[in-house]
């Protein structure tokens, strides 16, 4: 082929390179070519990353293994005749090399090669150079070979016969083992598992595990440990002395560092549910505490207490390390539910342990835990507490606990609207974690996700979709959910479409992760106020209390925040409701106020220091409700009452600094200064409305003010020479109010409506109240 592409060069054949396609590409092209909407079953994530990296950005290789996604776990037959035709051309020893080599997995020594190959040097030279010019083989490398397509060793080593596999990974795992080449646990775990060496694949998965841990690499030492454990229950192994549950706890460590932590704690409970009744008190206490551990990072429910408690009991009759081991993680989980005064006696009786008996990492964890002992108290003695914790921790080498003390002083500062400060050290956070190899694991996953938060709430939201397109893909699709969630924060008030689709796509994942379900739910309630669409923000509302009320507590303190966003919905659907459709939503209205107020009393009655957020939310929410009253003209509140409700939220937010929803408030505002006349200050807020809104790509935010995204305020339409309060007027007389309803809520007279109505019959040319809205709607004097 190298010689006719030189004959076509001399004819000055233009020569194009076709590059491989990126990962990105490649999963389009998987989209395109095997539909769900087509085939019935989309391909899972596993699926198709699989198919990303054996097809190497080749667009054949992609189709083929497509269309073999549902039948066929290897190289699809065709493709491997295809693939195989490069080696009918080798002769005995390079085609021995080559088979040998495929058993080494892509990549082989030469070292090795010529040790398990058996081929004297010359002739496996000449083999190898024969493989190499065939285009099978390349050198890599140091003194290493490599397939030029991972499928081609696929097709390779599938040709072999099983007998043939075995011979050979056997004599891979006798030359690692002697020492005589170098490599590494891992190609000996597998080696010697595939040879059927199982007592040396053993030894060599855990080494492999603890050899992955050290590097950082978590995930990969998920998968040794696990090959471990299917290793100790093969009836050869029954009497390995391997410690089982220690090497549970290590293999459910490495998934929850890797991001799985639901992976993890189902392997600790099935292994408790396992343990025989003899089991020892130890081996329980050990994996009730760990098992205890990972359900409080998963943040679900309050099962953790309990077992924690119970492990330290086990643990008791255990040795001193494991007992304060056991008693710093029930002093964090007890901390975590806020069971202060019960945390700070364990975790000071744990810490006096762990410094009698040197254990300087243990004892940096517990200064940690103590540290956010008061972390509601948002004070700047909890501050100055987590970042001496933060030096405490790098000085004994703590990773986790350096992760957890940045992690709270970053929160601390968030909690205290301290938002540029909260970035710098959750990026600090984030940085550590990535260089520890835990990316996906909590607090470094944790604080990505927090910043993109805090990215949100300054109006910063290009940026953070940025940090979001930077990130490398999840390894889960619920961290994956994660990652949606937050790019439909900027979605959903943007009004994009697809943002109420996909909000209802992640639904899934409320029960697994309740931040998904907090954040969807309030993105929903969003699209929900875009529609004025009052049955779906109270379904909504209805569906996040329940499956996080139960999860984690009734009052959680987002709930404050989800009953202002769904008040604020029925306020804007009134509006456009009938007085019995008004009705029906009175008790629900006190209902979601009383609801947002329970929140606040509970935490105060807690100790809790409630800051900006929440006293944002706390003023929005009667505001909110006080707007509702005034729409639906049910117990209307007086103008000086609503306006100064709506005030003080705005002042709040300001203090707060969200821009976004700084934006609604000040909206809110402006409703209610138009209604009185005072359009001068309403025009002051409405222009800060408009900037926030065309900066923020929102234009929903504008709705009823009178400006659209790219202009000012509108003009009166030719058809008619209304003024603004006639237009007011109108919307309200086409929504079925009366004078009197109307007068209310616009804090004029009853006479003064009747008045306005008139005048308006005269200049729209209408004769009665009904036809003056047709001609309105027809004329488009309602937008």
């Amino acid at each position: 082929m190298r010689r006719q592409v030189a004959e076509w060069s001399r004819l000055r054949v233009d020569r194009f390179q076709l590059d491989p396609l990126d990962a990105g590409e490649v999963r389009d092209l998987v989209r395109a070519l095997r539909p769900a909407q087509l085939t019935g079953a989309d391909l899972s994530e596993a699926q198709v990353a699989d198919i990303v990296a054996r097809a190497e950005g080749n667009a054949f290789f992609v189709e083929e293994l497509v269309g073999a996604a549902a039948t066929c776990d290897g190289v699809p037959g065709e493709l491997a005749d295809v693939l195989m035709v490069r080696l009918d051309g080798l002769d005995d020893d390079a085609q021995q090399a080559v088979r040998t080599a495929a058993v080494a997995g892509r990549r082989v020594t030469h070292g090795l090669l010529a040790t398990v190959s058996g081929l004297a040097p010359e002739r496996l030279d000449r083999a190898l150079r024969e493989a190499v010019e065939r285009h099978v083989l390349e050198p890599g490398g140091g003194d290493s070979y490599s397939f030029r397509h991972a499928l081609l060793a696929e097709a390779v080593y599938d040709d072999l016969l099983p007998g043939e596999r075995i011979r050979l990974h056997a004599a891979y795992a006798r030359c690692l083992a002697s020492g005589d080449v170098v490599g590494t646990a891992a190609e000996l775990a597998r080696h010697a598992r595939l040879g059927q060496d199982l007592p040396t694949a053993l030894a060599a998965s855990i080494e492999a595990g603890d050899e992955a841990m050290r590097v950082g690499g978590p995930d990969e030492a998920a998968l040794h440990y696990q090959q471990a454990l299917e290793l100790v229950d093969h009836p050869s192994l029954r009497d390995a002395d391997v410690d089982r549950a220690d090497l549970t706890i290590r293999a459910a460590r490495a998934l929850t560092g890797a991001g799985h932590t639901e992976r993890g704690n189902a392997l600790l409970r099935a292994t408790i549910a396992a343990l025989p009744a003899d089991a020892s008190a130890v081996d329980r206490g050990l994996l009730l505490s760990e098992l205890a551990m990972g359900l409080f990072l998963a943040d679900l429910g309050d099962e953790d207490v309990a077992l924690a408690a119970e492990s330290v009991e086990l643990l008791a009759g255990g040795s001193e390390v494991q007992l304060a081991r056991a008693m710093s993680t029930q002093a964090r989980i007890l901390s975590g539910h806020r069971r202060e005064a019960e945390a700070r006696e364990v975790a000071t009786t744990a810490l006096a342990m762990a410094q009698r008996l040197d254990m300087p990492r243990l004892s940096t964890d517990l200064l940690t835990t103590i540290a956010g002992l008061r972390v509601y108290q948002l004070g700047d003695d909890v501050r100055d507490a987590f970042s001496e914790a933060v030096v405490h921790a790098r000085t004994t080498g703590a990773v986790n606990a350096e992760l957890r003390a940045l992690y709270g002083l970053a929160r601390l500062h968030q909690d205290r609207a301290e938002f540029d400060e909260a970035i710098a050290v959750f990026d600090t956070a984030r940085a550590r974690g990535i260089q520890a190899g835990t990316r996906w694991a909590p607090y470094a996953f944790d604080a990505l996700v927090m910043t993109v938060q805090v990215l949100l709430a300054q109006g910063r939201w290009d940026e953070a979709l940025a940090r979001l397109d930077a990130e490398e893909r999840a390894p889960s699709a619920l961290l994956d959910g994660v990652l949606r969630m937050l790019r439909l924060l900027v979605a959903a008030p943007r009004g994009e479409e697809g943002a109420q689709a996909e909000g209802a796509a992640l639904h899934r994942f409320w029960q697994e992760e309740n931040v998904v379900g907090l954040h969807v739910a309030g993105a929903e309630l969003e699209l929900a106020e875009q529609r004025a669409d009052a049955a779906a923000a109270l379904a909504t509302y209805d569906e996040v209390v329940d499956v996080i009320g139960t999860t984690w507590r009734e009052l959680f303190q987002a709930r404050l925040r989800l009953a202002a966003l769904a008040l604020g919905v029925l306020g804007t659907a009134a509006r456009q409701q009938s007085a019995v459709e008004r009705a029906v939503h009175g008790e629900r209205a006190a209902r979601l106020l009383d609801d947002g107020l329970r929140v606040c009393a509970n935490d105060r009655a807690q100790g809790v220091v409630l800051g900006p957020e929440s006293l944002a939310w706390e003023k929005r929410l009667v505001a909110e409700h006080l707007r509702w009253r005034w729409i639906a003209q049910s117990e209307p509140p007086s103008a000086a009452e609503l306006r100064e409700a709506w005030e003080e939220a705005v002042a709040a937010f300001e203090a707060y600094g969200a821009v976004h929803e700084l934006a609604r408030a000040r909206a809110r505002l402006v409703e209610v200064l138009l209604a009185q006349g005072e359009t001068a200050a309403a025009g002051a807020l409405r222009d800060q409305v408009a900037a926030t809104a065309r900066e923020l790509r929102t234009p929903a935010l504008l709705n009823g003010l009178g400006v659209a995204p790219g202009r000012g305020p509108r003009e009166a339409r030719p058809a008619s020479a209304l003024t603004a309060r006639e237009r007011e007027i109108l919307a309200l007389v086409a929504q079925g109010r009366s004078n009197g309803e109307i007068g209310s809520q616009l804090f004029i007279a009853t006479k003064t409506v009747s008045v306005h109505v008139s005048n308006i019959l005269g200049k729209l040319g209408a004769t009665s109240r009904t036809e003056a809205a047709a001609v309105a709607r027809r004329e488009g004097l309602l937008d």
